[in-house]
């Protein structure tokens, strides 16, 4: 589907640039200014969030984002879960970037529900979900790190909390029991390598569906 092509998209645009800087650090040529870098594309129909192993809700039959994630997964994984078969394999696949952590962003006004529990076994993927703390419509599921917002809250306090997280979100202490919706200062940073974002238009405040 359109989100899986994005994604593959993106991540084969990064794994050419990458490629290239490791050229010009080889050969001593060029500024290395770049090797820091962003890849995006994007899905405008995407983001059914809602849906489950065996079952849909909220307009959702199946999560495109989970279909994308799992497909990077398993065509560019870590080289510690490569089977390699000899060392010319090995040392081709170890050349091109591998995804160890990926990052699903939503920003519906509705949980995530659905990416919560595909992924609470999936190490690799973390979920983050910002919603309203009045609007499930079904059981709240837990994401990897689920905010809350009051109803009918103004910009100012929307844009603050956001902006808060994706400053310290590769501080969280995902991996630790017992996390809450802290920060800790001295926890190390894990940055992702791939980031979904889920862009709910229903947190609008004349949309029929948020609050």
């Amino acid at each position: 589907g359109g989100t899986v092509a994005a994604a593959l998209s993106a991540w084969e645009k990064y794994c050419k640039r990458h490629e290239l800087i490791q050229k010009k650090k080889h050969n001593r040529q060029g500024s290395f200014e770049d090797t820091t870098h962003l890849c995006w594309s994007a899905h405008v129909a995407g983001g059914t969030h809602h849906a489950f192993k065996d079952y849909g809700e909220g307009f959702c039959i199946f999560s495109d984002i989970a279909v994308a994630a799992n497909v990077l997964l398993q065509k560019y994984p870590a080289p510690a879960l490569i089977q390699q078969s000899n060392n010319h394999t090995q040392k081709n696949q170890l050349s091109t970037p591998a995804i160890r952590r990926i990052l699903i962003i939503d920003l519906d006004v509705h949980q995530g529900n659905g990416n919560a529990v595909l992924f609470q076994e999936e190490e690799r993927v973390k979920t983050f979900s910002m919603q309203c703390k009045a609007n499930y419509f079904s059981k709240k599921e837990q994401s990897d790190l689920d905010i809350e917002l009051p109803v009918g809250c103004r910009d100012e306090t929307y844009l603050s909390t956001l902006r808060f997280w994706l400053k310290n979100i590769e501080n969280y202490p995902f991996d630790e029991d017992g996390r809450s919706d802290e920060v800790k200062s001295n926890t190390q940073k894990k940055p992702f390598d791939i980031i979904f974002f889920q862009a709910g238009v229903d947190i609008h405040k004349d949309d029929r569906l948020g609050r």
